[in-house]
């Protein structure tokens, strides 16, 4: 017996080595480039090296400049530290594969695949699918022909010109020219790529000694000096240059500058604020707005952008997404990654009837989406605008002075777990979330039908939800129906109008569901006329003959809103969508029971879909306890984490969302 059980020790143990092995070799789950304000595009933190493959086995080596393909799909790298032109496929999960270089520095011409640089420190996208490449360490500019497969020298006819030092570069179309500034001698130069020819744009000026950080836009050239903050614009005029005018100041000296989404962006060499945005339509009188403004921007790590107290001579990159006009690639030479920012910056501390240029509560997302975006506008009253700090003063988790909200609050929750699912799920789709408030309660049934369709057309939402919070006994929704006047629709016309108020209230009864309610209520004396106001008594709630009625006048607004939704188009040819939520947020704040069956009554009525998350909270809610302010009323940060979680689940769940 002793044997037996011996044997059959060492069987289950082999076996057990044997399943772990296996399990051990099986390939790790794919996971797919993250959508987030913030997130890595390629390379390992702080492990230097090289190797190709996905975004996250990729190495680099002082990664230095980039630029992006005009099609958004190829971001060029200089990897300077492994004299190697990368190429990260942004089209394809971010995989990267090498382009040109060898291990070894050296200086060869010819057939890409043989091609040798030596300390590239940037890189220049241009028309016909070619690279222009810094060749810091052989002081050239080259040439690479994508579509030859061959590598060549610049500027070498009739005599070679020195490219030593040359610290920026910028392409401008209209003059199919090359910009390129060299500090250390004091010039900024112009390349005609027609006839291969070099010549000085500045030289020795008294502004820009130091020409720098470059930038092109349109017929304008964006130039800083390496030792002052003073940012420069010169016009591209009849063949020659304007004296440089100066435009803005930033907060410190600059490392690399871009363009997108008509604002000129600043990567600064400071460790307090990483970046600054600067406005030159005259929209802001060129006010200058940093990414730490108070705001209520989205803050972005300091460790992520490169911070480090490097010399001007590396070309730190710093580039747009020509699909997403609020994106900037950054390298990271110090961390040896290239990330991303999507700077949505706004102000969310303003109250909740705040909206943005987009009329929406969030930050400046672009009204054009990006590629393969799926974008949903997310409404509610103030409970999914405000944040309200613990009630515990003991409690560890305590918040206190939360400055920037905007980037805990429900919408930003759900965006944040949308993607984050759909990158492990290597779902095709990156998921927006935009937030529109309205804080009087009652009106979150009827303000959407007049303002939404607009709202919805400019910022093209794919799907629309409603965020339907226990109603206060302030502004039930029934009540709106004796104090408004009445649309051909048969629903309550806004925005208020104080003469209708002064109409006899007997006057005032909308024939139908209105008449039937007012008549049932009378006749069991739950409403009262006081002067020129119906007093409701909210024991009517416990009246099912009631029950019909309320759906109606509750439902036959998103009714009306659904059905103008249904005819709106997005950009990809679908109907938008409305999705209602059913919900109470806080312990005995299911003020009626019968709101939940209301709505979901209404939903059924007129056949839109209600997500019912009443369940869910019962189940849930302690384990995220508590939930709520000290007015019981708004959330605190936990309670918009879980509901931002609790919704993107079923959004996913319940297939309300397209999900691979």
């Amino acid at each position: 017996m002793a044997l037996t059980s011996l044997i059959q020790k060492i069987l289950f143990l082999l076996l057990s080595i044997f399943s772990l092995n296996s399990w051990c070799a099986q390939e790790a789950l794919a996971v797919r480039p993250i959508s987030a304000n913030i997130a890595l595009v390629a390379g390992q933190e702080n492990r230097a090296g090289f190797k190709d493959g996905s975004f996250t086995s990729a190495l680099f080596n002082t990664p230095l400049g980039l630029s992006v393909s005009d099609d958004g799909t190829r971001l060029f790298v200089a990897d300077s530290g492994n004299n190697r032109i990368r190429i990260i496929h942004l089209d394809q999960n971010n995989d990267v594969t090498t382009l040109a270089g060898q291990t070894l520095p050296g200086k060869l011409d010819g057939p890409i695949e043989k091609s040798q640089f030596n300390n590239p420190h940037g890189v220049l996208y241009l028309p016909g699918d070619r690279l222009v490449v810094n060749d810091f360490g052989n002081q050239l500019l080259r040439l690479v022909d994508l579509k030859a497969g061959t590598v060549s020298t610049l500027a070498t006819e009739p005599v070679q010109i020195s490219m030593n030092g040359v610290r920026d570069m910028a392409y401008m179309r209209a003059a199919n020219s090359i910009f390129f500034t060299q500090p250390d001698m004091n010039t900024l130069k112009r390349l005609d790529l027609k006839t291969d020819l070099v010549s000085n744009v500045l030289n020795n000026n008294s502004q820009l000694t130091h020409p720098a950080a470059l930038w092109c836009q349109k017929n304008k050239l964006y130039i800083v000096d390496k030792d002052f903050p003073q940012i420069y614009e010169i016009d591209w005029k009849d063949n020659s240059a304007t004296n440089p005018v100066s435009v803005a100041t930033s907060l410190a000296n600059v490392l690399s500058l871009s363009w997108n989404g008509d604002i000129l962006y600043a990567l600064l060499q400071n460790p307090g604020v990483p970046a600054e945005r600067f406005f030159l339509n005259n929209e802001y009188n060129n006010h200058l707005v940093s990414f730490r403004s108070p705001g209520g921007d989205t803050i972005p790590q300091e460790s992520l952008f490169p911070l480090a107290d490097m010399s001007y001579a590396p070309s730190t990159g710093f580039v747009p997404d020509p699909d997403d006009s609020r994106k900037l690639y950054v390298a990271k030479p110090d961390q040896q990654t290239i990330v991303y920012y999507r700077d949505l910056f706004g102000c969310d501390t303003c109250g909740p009837d705040y909206r943005n240029s987009n009329n929406v509560n969030e930050p400046e997302y672009p009204a054009k989406k990006p590629k393969n975006t799926f974008r949903i506008l997310f409404l509610g009253d103030s409970r999914v605008a405000g944040m309200a700090n613990y009630p515990l003063v003991t409690d560890f988790h305590a918040r206190a002075n939360l400055n920037y909200p905007g980037a805990l609050n429900i919408s930003k929750q759900i965006e944040r777990e949308l993607n984050f699912q759909a990158s492990l799920d290597d779902t095709d789709l990156n998921f927006e979330v935009l937030k529109a408030t309205y804080s009087a309660g009652s009106f979150l049934f009827l303000w959407p039908t007049y303002e939404l369709p607009d709202i919805v057309k400019h910022n093209d939402i794919d799907l629309v939800i409603i965020f339907m919070p226990p109603t206060s006994s302030d502004y039930l929704p029934y009540k709106v129906y004796f104090d408004h006047p009445i649309t051909s629709e048969g629903i309550p016309k806004l925005p208020s109008d104080m003469e209708y108020l002064l109409t006899p209230p007997l006057e005032r009864i909308p024939k139908g569901a209105p008449q039937s309610f007012y008549n049932f209520c009378k006749a069991h004396d739950l409403v009262k006329i006081d002067g020129n106001v119906f007093n409701f008594d909210e024991k009517l709630f416990n009246y099912p003959e009631l029950h019909d009625a309320l759906v109606e006048m509750y439902g036959k607004p998103l009714d009306v809103l659904n059905q103008k939704l249904l005819a709106i188009k997005t950009s990809s040819g679908q109907p938008v969508r409305l999705l209602l939520c059913s919900t109470h947020e806080g312990v005995g704040n299911l003020l009626y029971p019968d709101n939940s069956q209301i709505w979901m009554d209404a939903a059924k009525k007129y056949d839109f879909p209600i997500l019912d998350i009443n369940a869910e909270f019962e189940a849930l809610h302690l384990a995220f306890f508590p939930l709520t302010g000290d007015d019981h009323n708004h959330m605190n940060p936990d309670g918009h984490l879980f509901f931002g979680r609790l919704i993107a689940h079923d959004l996913i769940h319940d297939k309300l969302i397209p999900w691979k």
